[in-house]
């Protein structure tokens, strides 16, 4: 498990300095206004 962890965490730090996220962020700006978590019920 905690190598999944590791993993995860790598990736998103390489997703947040990769060329073309960084391209998109600039673009988009300040669209999003916010952000929230939703939780669904699973049965």
């Amino acid at each position: 498990m905690i190598r999944h962890i590791v993993m995860w965490r790598l990736a998103g730090e390489s997703y947040a300095v990769h060329p073309e996220h960084l391209r998109v962020r600039q673009e988009l700006g300040t669209l999003r206004t916010s952000r929230h978590q939703v939780d669904y019920q699973y049965s």
